[in-house]
């Protein structure tokens, strides 16, 4: 009969939400099989052993609970988690201590945005006990506020860009022509030209048709394209920062190595977003339970993800960790950090 019955908002009666939540809830915490007897001693319930049995029969007919074995008690079935962090959860505020300590840490690296979202992963990998996949923020929205060419030498120049958000990307070139200031200054008129007020997004995209057509004099440009290219490509990439692989081989359910293999690969060999299927941006962290990653590897594990951004930058936080994460409270903190780490950096959190 398992699955057979389709769970809608507000189906389970107070009874059955409460012992529901209170099985999720005990299995998180303890990482074995509920019994009712462990039930009936719990105040809040305040039913008989006989009533609690009933009740966990019919949340095992609607495919919420199953059992490993006849003689086991009950745990959550991905339907179940996902009924309990839908309709019973709510996200914990992370406490005092947690606040004062990543408050600190945002405002002491916000001027170096790399350092920042590395110890921020440290960070809130330790609080949440599992992995963290923090992105650097994208610059693809934002616009390029001017271009600028230094002259170093005879032959050698810095090529200078400055976006709308984000960091000063500088490039020194070898040019293999002689360049005077006049033609230096035409060069940045044609560069400013091409680029100047345009989003990353669209140069990044249309790169292809850039390349004007320019005298023979002006060929020393093209050299200067294809570094402002580069430039405006790795602007436009995704990196991301990791912390707490470590953590997840501790959990009893991950003991077969064989289960975390993929998530190991994955960040050793700097390919994290092979974890990370697409995120819908909300108005709350994003929560995937299981298969409802549509990854076949990440089957037994938990996706929690929280996007932030503003018109021109964007990133996101991930964690991920088992089916039998404390979803409360990780909620919470993603949460938190999101906004933290949006306020130092000057970005807003899209509700």
């Amino acid at each position: 009969m398992k699955g057979s019955m389709e769970i809608r908002p507000k189906s389970l009666t107070e009874r059955e939400s409460l012992v529901l939540c209170s099985v999720v809830q005990k299995f998180i915490q303890d990482g074995v099989p509920v019994a009712s007897r462990n039930l009936a001693e719990m105040p809040e319930l305040n039913v008989s052993s006989a009533t609690i049995r009933n009740i966990l029969f019919q949340l095992e007919a609607y495919g919420l609970l199953t059992h490993p074995h006849t003689s086991a008690g009950r745990i959550p079935t991905q339907e179940g988690y996902r009924y309990y962090v839908d309709h019973l959860m709510s996200f914990k505020v992370p406490g005092k201590d947690f606040q004062i300590e990543l408050e600190t840490l945002v405002h002491q690296f916000a001027r170096d945005l790399e350092i920042l979202i590395d110890k921020t992963s440290h960070f809130l990998g330790e609080m949440s006990t599992a992995l963290v996949l923090i992105s650097l923020p994208n610059f693809r929205h934002a616009k390029v506020k001017d271009i600028n060419l230094v002259q170093l030498g005879s032959q050698r120049i810095l090529l200078v860009v400055e976006m709308t958000a984000g960091p000063i990307k500088t490039a020194a070139l070898q040019i293999d022509s002689q360049l005077s200031p006049k033609l230096l200054k035409d060069a940045e008129a044609i560069l400013r030209d091409l680029f100047v007020e345009r989003t990353l997004a669209d140069i990044v995209d249309q790169q292809l048709q850039e390349m004007p057509k320019l005298g023979p004099e002006f060929q020393f440009v093209q050299q200067i394209l294809a570094n402002a290219f580069n430039i405006f490509n790795g602007l436009n990439s995704t990196e991301y920062k990791s912390y707490g692989t470590h953590q997840l081989i501790q959990y009893p359910e991950f003991a077969n190595a064989r289960e975390i293999e993929p998530v190991l690969e994955a960040v050793e060999a700097g390919r994290v977003y092979q974890l990370l299927p697409a995120t819908r941006i909300t108005g709350s962290p994003r929560i995937m339970i299981g298969g409802e990653i549509g990854l076949a590897a990440l089957a037994h594990f938990s996706l929690i993800s929280r996007k932030y951004r503003n018109p021109f930058i964007e990133g996101s936080i991930h964690i991920l960790g088992p089916t039998r994460m404390a979803y409360d409270k990780i909620c919470g903190l993603v949460e938190y950090t999101a906004e933290a780490v949006a306020k130092n950096i000057g970005v807003e959190i899209i509700g």
